[in-house]
């Protein structure tokens, strides 16, 4: 599996926990670092690199926010590797 597959399938992951859960959902918005290696009943998500220092300085107050700059952050990063 590639790394890009699994980033995408680990995002998704820590997206539906944060759906589901307003506890996780919150510590997500306030530290999504933290949320991230704390993982969610048990389960843990896997970062690489550069979604670390994405989380890192993310600054939401909203799910839909968090996504969209995971996804902006994603898409940047193509961009980058297609020039």
């Amino acid at each position: 599996m590639s790394s890009q597959m699994l980033e995408s399938r680990e995002l998704e992951r820590l997206l539906s926990a944060a759906a589901v859960s307003e506890s996780f959902r919150r510590l997500l918005l306030v530290d999504p670092v933290k949320a991230f290696n704390e993982g969610y009943q048990g389960e843990r998500f896997r970062m690489n690199d550069r979604l670390h220092s994405q989380l890192k300085t993310m600054r939401v107050r909203t799910l839909p926010e968090f996504a969209q700059q995971l996804l902006m952050g994603g898409m940047e990063q193509e961009m980058v590797a297609a020039d």
